[in-house]
């Protein structure tokens, strides 16, 4: 066997990436349209944002039934008929929500557009609901609230929300199974109704089409889908009037456990905001990716997890950094001190050139591969346009991302990452965490629905 050494060849040289050339329309129901030409394989993906903002705890277990069963059937095809219909266009339909907005999802051959997007035009205008299958799904919900209910990742995804947004709509994490047992099909009817209008929606096609003809196909197909959203709620900061609130740690009793599952939330910043590429590269080198100071340090030091990471996360009225670590319940405190330790240090200190250079250079191609396929390119364009930015944001932040200095990312990380203004929660078995945690400062003994 031969032992010859082999230097690996150098990175070639980037290239610039094409951007894609966006055709945009309102419709005259007020859908504002975008279709973009990919012609990678004969495939269209379709991305639909429908606002539909969580205010009451009824709402929210509404929501889940009414993204379960829409596709259960419309004034003229049931479930199978829906199906089997999807099938014969080489497509396929998925519905979600979140707090802010309903998003529907799909794709179909590029041959078979505009039966496609009759179909997709007929369920969002005309679905029916059925009761047989909205009771199945409620009971269905009501179990998988039990499991997810008892899991830590859970109650500690709870305890954050609650920690973090008070009385805000954004504390709402799961549905109540009280509320979930009480909603029934009418009230679900009646939610779709009102919320599933074009009005302030946005729909993203994108795939081996004509632009302009997938959008009058577009046009044609929806042209019967009517009605004005009711306005939403005013938006307002969570977070304002609770700089001094709730930062003493809380701790989530779940006896017996083995391991504590740490969470972390700071209040960051959006897209609009000065240092929003700055916050993104400092979130990347703290624990955004796995070169980042806070895996080295519990992971690959410590040894305390295995995944520790950090994200930022934006929703229409906050935007969030959070920081998770599930560690084994002896190094609950001693991991929570180091998570304080590299969010003290990020912001105190300056970073290495490398550390930078490789940050930049990860979110800069990341959102460049987000863009090669063409879900990526549709999921991306969807979005930005319901952000009202539009893809053309896109190209900006890389030029600002390519542009962020140490001083910048020091300068964001004082602003948004110091340990200080950190919520933390802990969810483990708190006759074992309590007495180690006590060490770090003020604790609070919190309990989760």
């Amino acid at each position: 066997m031969s032992t010859t050494e082999r230097t690996l060849p150098p990175l070639a040289t980037p290239t610039a990436p094409r951007r894609p050339r966006i055709h945009r329309r309102t419709l005259p129901n007020g859908l504002r349209a975008v279709a973009i030409a990919k012609n990678d394989t004969p495939i269209v993906e379709f991305r639909l944002r429908i606002p539909s903002a969580v205010t009451t705890d009824s709402l929210l277990a509404k929501s889940s039934l009414l993204t379960a069963t829409m596709t259960a059937g419309t004034a003229s095809r049931d479930r199978h008929e829906l199906e089997q219909q999807l099938g014969l266009l080489g497509g396929d339909l998925n519905v979600g929500h979140d707090a802010d907005k309903l998003t529907i999802g799909g794709s179909a051959l590029s041959d078979r557009l505009a039966d496609y997007l009759a179909l997709v035009a007929e369920i969002v205008a005309t679905a029916s609901y059925p009761t047989g299958d909205v009771d199945r799904e409620r009971a269905r919900l009501g179990e998988q609230l039990q499991v997810a209910n008892a899991s830590a990742g859970t109650m500690a995804a709870k305890a954050l929300a609650a920690k973090l947004y008070g009385t805000h709509r954004y504390a709402r994490v799961l549905p109540e199974a009280s509320d979930v047992a009480a909603a029934k099909a009418a009230g679900v009817r009646s939610l779709h109704r009102s919320r599933v209008l074009p009005s302030d929606a946005v729909v993203v096609l994108v795939g081996d089409i004509q632009p302009a003809k997938a959008l009058d196909a577009l046009e044609r197909a929806f042209a019967t889908w009517e009605g004005t959203a009711p306005a939403g709620p005013s938006p307002k900061n969570p977070f304002a009037g609770r700089a001094d609130a709730a930062h003493a740690l809380s701790v989530v009793n779940r006896p017996g456990s083995v391991q504590s599952a740490i969470r972390v939330g700071l209040p960051s910043v959006g897209r609009d905001d000065d240092e929003y590429a700055a916050a993104r590269v400092a979130n990347m080198l703290f624990g955004g990716y796995f070169s980042s100071r806070l895996v080295a340090n519990l992971r690959e030091d410590k040894g305390y997890t295995y995944t520790p990471r950090s994200a930022m996360s934006l929703q229409d009225e906050a935007a969030v950094l959070t920081i998770n670590a599930d560690v084994s319940t002896d190094v609950t405190a001693a991991a929570v001190n180091e998570i304080r330790y590299e969010l003290g240090k990020i912001a105190t200190t300056d970073v290495t050139a490398e550390e930078l250079e490789n940050a930049r250079q990860y979110l800069i191609g990341g959102g460049l591969l987000g863009l090669s396929t063409q879900g990526g390119l549709a999921s991306t364009a969807a979005s930005l346009e319901y952000a009202g930015v539009g893809l053309e944001f896109l190209w900006e932040h890389q030029r600002a991302l390519a542009k962020v200095s140490g001083d910048d990312v020091r300068a964001a990380a004082e602003r948004l990452m110091n340990p200080t203004l950190g919520r933390y929660v802990v969810v483990g078995d708190a006759e074992l965490i309590e007495p180690q945690l006590d060490s770090l400062g003020d604790t609070e003994r919190v309990a989760v629905a």
